[in-house]
Formats: C-alpha cells, sequence, structure tokens
C-alpha cells in the first residue's frame, strides 16, 4: 500500500510553498540575525521548522508523552514515560531520524518531519530503511548478548499530500503493518509479533480538519495546530482554542521568535534557508521531468505524423496500382 502513494500537489503550489516557508522566518529574522534590531513581539515560526519542531518535542519530554498518546489513542497500550529523547539522531551517514525516543517499556519510536515535497515512490523506501536500519543496529549490539529485539514504530509527519484518494474522506491518519495472507497461517503470538515489528503510522497534516472545532479527536487537534503554524505569521493567527491545552501551549511558546536566543534564531535561519534550498532542488527536477515528458510527447506526435503521411503515400500508390491494373484490362490484348 505504501508504494501507491499518489503525486497530487501541483507545482505551482509547491513553488509557493517553499517561498512562503523560507521567506517568512528570513525576512522577519534579518533584523535581528543581520543588523541587531529587535524582533516584533508575537511573531511566530513554523512548528514543522526542524530546529523548532525538536526544540518543541525533543527537549521537552511532557510535550512529546501527551503528543506521541494523543496521535497513536491507545488505552491499552499507553505510554507512561519516556527514557530518553535522541534529537538528530545518526542511524547511519546517510540517515538520520529528527527524533527518537525510547519509552519505559524499552520501545523505540522514531518521529519523522517532512516538510519537502520528496518523490512518492521514495517514501515507502525511505520509512522501511528507518525500520530495518534499527534492527539491523539492534540486531549487532543486542544478539551477541541474547535479548530480544526491542520493537519500533515509526511515527512520519507530511507537510504537504501523499495520498490524493484521502481528500475526500478527511482521513489524514493511516497506520500500516505487516499482512499475512492465505498459506499456512502461523500461531497468533507469531503474527503478533510480526505486527509490533512493523508500524508506520502516516500523518498527512493538510487533512487534518479545517477548523479547531471540528475537530473530535486529540490528534486531530495536534494536525491541526502543527499546519497551521506553517502558514500563521503571528500567534494572534492561531486559534485561541489551543491555549486551553497546557502541552500545546508550551509547544506554540517554543515556536515564538521573540522568546528564542540568537543561536536559536540562527537555526531557524539556517533551516528556513535549507528548506527552501531544498523545495526549489524539488522543483527544478520536476520541471526537469515534465520537460523531458514534453520532449517525448511532441517526439511521439512527429512520428505519428510521420506515420500518417508514409500511410498516406502508401495508400495512394496502392491506388495507382489499383488504377494501372483497371488500365490493362481494359486494353486489347497484343498478339
Amino acid at each position: 500500500m505504501l508504494s501507491r502513494l499518489l503525486l497530487s500537489s501541483p507545482i505551482l503550489s509547491r513553488a509557493s510553498l517553499a517561498s512562503s516557508l523560507a521567506s517568512r522566518t528570513l525576512s522577519s529574522l534579518q533584523c535581528s540575525t543581520s543588523q541587531g534590531g529587535a524582533v516584533k513581539t508575537g511573531q511566530l515560526a513554523s512548528l514543522l521548522s526542524a530546529s523548532v519542531f525538536k526544540r518543541a518535542f525533543g527537549k521537552h519530554k511532557d510535550n512529546l508523552l501527551a503528543f506521541l498518546n494523543d496521535m497513536y489513542d491507545e488505552e491499552k497500550d499507553k505510554i507512561v514515560s519516556i527514557d530518553n529523547v535522541e534529537q538528530s539522531s545518526v542511524a547511519s551517514k546517510a540517515m538520520v531520524f529528527d527524533i527518537l525516543c525510547t519509552l519505559s517499556t524499552g520501545r523505540r519510536i522514531i518521529v519523522e518531519l517532512q516538510q519537502a515535497d520528496v518523490k512518492r515512490s521514495e517514501i515507502a523506501k525511505r520509512l522501511i530503511c528507518y525500520l530495518s536500519r534499527s534492527y539491523s543496529e539492534q540486531w549487532e549490539k543486542r544478539m551477541s548478548k541474547g535479548y530480544a529485539l526491542i520493537p519500533v514504530r515509526v511515527l512520519a509527519l507530511f507537510a504537504f499530500q501523499i495520498d490524493k484518494s484521502r481528500e475526500k474522506s478527511g482521513d489524514f491518519i493511516q497506520r500500516y503493518n505487516l499482512r499475512i495472507d492465505g498459506g499456512d497461517v502461523p500461531a497468533l503470538d507469531v503474527i503478533s509479533e510480526l505486527r509490533e515489528l512493523m508500524d508506520v503510522m502516516l500523518v498527512q497534516l493538510s487533512l487534518a480538519p479545517n477548523r479547531l472545532s471540528e475537530c473530535s479527536k486529540p490528534s486531530e487537534k495536534w494536525g491541526r495546530l502543527l499546519f497551521d503554524s506553517s502558514r500563521s505569521k503571528t500567534i494572534d493567527e492561531i486559534d485561541p482554542g489551543f491555549f486551553t491545552d497546557k502541552h500545546m501551549a508550551k509547544v506554540i511558546e517554543c515556536a515564538q521568535i521573540d522568546k528564542m536566543t540568537k543561536a536559536q534564531l540562527r537555526g531557524l535561519a539556517r533551516d528556513e534557508k535549507l528548506e527552501k534550498d531544498r523545495q526549489q532542488s524539488h522543483i527544478a527536477t520536476i520541471e526537469a521531468a515534465e520537460n523531458e515528458r514534453d520532449d517525448a510527447l511532441r517526439q511521439v506526435d512527429v512520428a505519428k505524423k510521420i506515420a500518417e503521411q508514409e500511410m498516406e503515400a502508401k495508400e495512394a500508390a496502392l491506388r495507382r496500382i489499383a488504377e494501372l491494373e483497371e488500365q490493362l484490362k481494359k486494353e486489347p490484348e497484343v498478339k
């Protein structure tokens, strides 16, 4: 199912998104980071910015605990406490997790924030790689000592739409795990263990309910808050209802630009600059692919016209042959 995610956002919308995400913070921070001026009170950075997201959830375990419990919403498997939180955890030279947390039960959860639009065909591969790498590291460290593998979950947040078919249903969260079909079905405990070892949640933030008043679940409120923060320039544009939840209020506070240190402001500016570069690179790649497709279509049109001309010439030749044969039939035979 993961491999059939569809591309839905047009190029123009991606271009405008890239521009707004990058220019908003860069312009607002220019006076504070370059000229030493003051940042206006109430300016808000996007919670989808990597540095802001990691500060709001990576440095505040209580926020992360509330967020994870609301997103998974499992009464029987409620997260009691978080033992350790790693920000920008490096799984390998080619793989960096945004947040990797270890629960008191030993379970690990990888939180991945994807703001830049990527190829849909790469999403499933990337998430599978995250799980595979996490388990391979455990194998190297734990199995040699006889310990069992610790189940790992992936919570992937997307700022863009990855599955157009979900738009009408309003289902912005999808859970995926291993499915066993037909054949000799193993014991139930084996099935349960297999499903535990591969558990992926995809969250399309843009498909959360349009307003806070329309949110019936805590997970929907978090989705709405995260997405709204990417479009709001000031704290006044955030629905006041979010502040009634102490964890959401703390998360919003982490995004307030006037409360950031100079180091945090510089990190935010770097994030937005990097995000803009990624967006522009992705847009350029798509445009190049579309140009190649247009060239191919033009070549197909030329080939069709040539084929039509050849067909017309062939038909004309056949007609001429038929005319000559008729003439030969009418002429008297020469003895």
